[in-house]
């Protein structure tokens, strides 16, 4: 993270969610058989031309599901948030990358969601807010999603519920309650997982990537190709995702959010 700051000349923070103990998932145990995972750590980042003020680090759980192996790949660790404030003008504004569990079903998703908002709250009160990350809003569990048949039931009770999972996910839910906005802060309708050939991904692409926002006036939302503009081969499993915000109340005040994970 260091050196992709200092490539892109700003300042950054970034914490450590887990760290990997085996090659990755089946699949990628398998492609990488007999290998090492010198570097084995992972997690999330904010990176900003402007100082991360107050950068600190929120845990969604610690119920330790993933060290068994039950998941096909075993870590230390849990999901988590990285939360900064940005002085956007005059304004002090909160940004948090996170990620939110993929495997479970969307109630504990939703339980996430409160967890990190509860937290954004204590740490900035009443704070203009934005949030990006990967939620993992595939509207099932992990399990569900990789088996066809399920895959073809969920698709006959909702044609459109992978691009547009908030009818199935109760996070929104929480979110709205909370006073976070996601409407205009997010392209409508179009997937944002990317097909990539190092992971076995299910039949249908998800939109699992999001913005939220609070007291501040978002615009231009956008879904950048994760693609090498040499190759076009896929750089990533997730497209990048981009917002402008302006931050209000107060002076104006505008900057690019960077894209999320």
């Amino acid at each position: 993270m260091r050196d992709l700051a200092a490539h892109l000349g700003q300042g950054y923070a970034f914490a450590i969610e887990y760290l990997e103990l085996d090659l990755g998932d089946a699949a990628e145990q398998i492609r990488h058989a007999g290998a090492d995972n010198a570097v084995g750590y992972h997690g999330a980042a904010l990176f900003s031309h402007q100082p991360v003020l107050r950068p600190a680090v929120l845990r969604l759980e610690a119920d330790g599901a993933w060290f068994d192996g039950e998941r096909d790949e075993r870590r230390v660790g849990g999901r988590m948030a990285v939360l900064g404030t940005v002085s956007l003008g005059a304004v002090d504004v909160t940004f948090a990358s996170v990620h939110i569990e993929g495997h479970a079903q969307p109630a504990v998703r939703a339980a996430q969601m409160e967890i990190l908002l509860a937290g954004i709250e204590d740490y900035a009160p009443g704070a203009p807010v934005v949030i990006g990350g990967n939620f993992n809003t595939a509207t099932a569990s992990r399990a569900e999603i990789s088996d066809p048949v399920t895959v073809r039931q969920l698709l006959v009770e909702d044609e459109t519920r992978f691009v547009d999972p908030v009818p199935h996910e109760p996070l929104f839910q929480v979110a709205e309650r909370a006073g976070y906005a996601w409407a205009a802060c997010n392209v409508p309708g179009e997937a944002t997982e990317r097909k990539h050939e190092r992971k076995t991904m299910t039949p249908e692409r998800k939109k699992i990537d999001w913005f939220f926002c609070r007291g501040v006036a978002p615009s231009d939302p956008a879904i950048v190709p994760a693609l090498d503009a040499d190759s076009g081969l896929a750089l990533s499993d997730h497209e990048l995702i981009a917002l402008t915000v302006r931050a209000n109340p107060g002076p104006p005040a505008s900057a690019a959010v960077p894209p999320a994970p």
